[in-house]
């Protein structure tokens, strides 16, 4: 970068000559002023910079994609990466098991039965619910289903009947037993303003699913997960609620003695709905990740007792309905998988 010339400071003469060099303080401000620009620009667009796009679709495999997935269904360590849609005109709902190799390009590995329900949207989340080990759960809106890993595709363990109406699932283990709770956010109430939701939670036992327990009305859920962010071992539940598709609050419980409490929360830190969200160990620690309807993407680690906000925002031109993150490429970097309405799927690498 040049210096200022001082022809640009002709006219801030306090007595001098015209032209001749202004003083050192003003000098220095100018500089300043400079400096401080620069570096809010390499704050800015730090993200963009690191994460870029690898693959991008914006016609991908249905007229709906709803969710994406990234878990370790077969236990190698090694994350596979599923999506769920719907096709409205041929009435279907299917989830989809992807191969990501050269050039991050994903192809069908596996695709489930057509799962189809009336006015039904699809629902995925994985978790170890018994001994049967790592499984996938599909959920509609009156049924639910088990899929195992088996070979290069997934095979059905268990099929539900439910009346549950989920807004959302997730699943973790919340209380250390080393099993995974299946969470489920539901409407409680319904004003003239919003809905007013709650969380329940329910557990697999030799008699089936039974609910053990649900939060008080937590406001209109927009988005729901479970991870440990704090390394203890055990899952913290972040649920995110706000009015319409505005800014809204995150909110981090923790389950103890058969009680939720409030944690840490974060209001109006995330621009729009953050319809998805979720816990990932990145290089940088373990952050969780948001994605909301206005394309921006944020992520929050855990300190002193806070959620605070990384300065790295990336920002896409799409209406981000879910993401995930995952190695693909083996190099102990994560990738990032959007989804973006209708059926946009984006992959970044950096």
């Amino acid at each position: 970068m040049s210096r200022i010339s001082t022809k640009e400071s002709v006219e801030i003469t306090h007595g001098r000559r015209r032209g001749q060099e202004v003083y050192p303080m003003i000098r220095f401000a100018r500089w300043y002023i400079v400096l401080a620009l620069l570096v809010f620009s390499i704050q800015a667009f730090a993200g963009l910079k690191d994460y870029q796009i690898a693959f991008d679709n914006n016609d991908f495999l249905m007229e709906g994609v709803f969710q994406v997935l990234a878990t370790d269904l077969d236990g190698d360590l090694n994350e596979e990466l599923l999506v769920a849609g719907k096709n409205y005109i041929g009435r279907e709902l299917f989830v989809y098991l992807l191969s990501v190799k050269d050039g991050y390009k994903p192809s069908v590995q596996w695709q489930s039965p057509n799962l189809f329900e009336e006015r039904s949207v699809i629902w995925i989340t994985s978790g170890k619910f018994n001994d049967l080990g790592k499984v996938l759960l599909v959920m509609t809106n009156t049924r639910f289903y088990l899929y195992q890993m088996e070979g290069e595709g997934l095979r059905l363990i268990g099929e539900y009947h439910h009346q549950l109406e989920p807004l959302g699932v997730a699943a973790g283990d919340i209380d250390g037993d080393g099993w995974d709770e299946l969470l489920v956010t539901r409407v409680g109430d319904v004003t003239s303003k919003m809905y007013r939701c709650y969380l329940q939670v329910w557990k697999l036992t030799e008699n089936g699913w039974q609910a053990t327990t649900k939060t008080d009305l937590l406001g209109n859920i927009r988005g729901l997960t479970a991870g440990d962010i704090d390394g203890d071992g055990i899952h913290e539940i972040f649920v995110e609620e706000g009015l319409r598709v505005e800014p809204g609050t995150v909110h981090m419980l923790r389950y103890k003695d058969g009680r939720f409490g409030e944690v840490a929360k974060v209001s109006n830190e995330i621009k729009g709905a953050a319809y998805s969200m979720k816990v990932k160990t990145f290089p940088e620690g373990v952050r969780l990740m948001t994605a909301s309807h206005r394309g921006k993407v944020n992520f929050f680690k855990y300190e002193g007792s806070k959620l605070v906000k990384d300065p790295v925002e990336l920002s896409f031109n799409s209406e981000l309905t879910d993401s995930d993150a995952i190695d693909l490429d083996s190099d102990g970097d994560l990738e990032i998988a959007l989804i973006g309405y209708p059926r946009r799927l984006m992959i970044l690498n950096r």
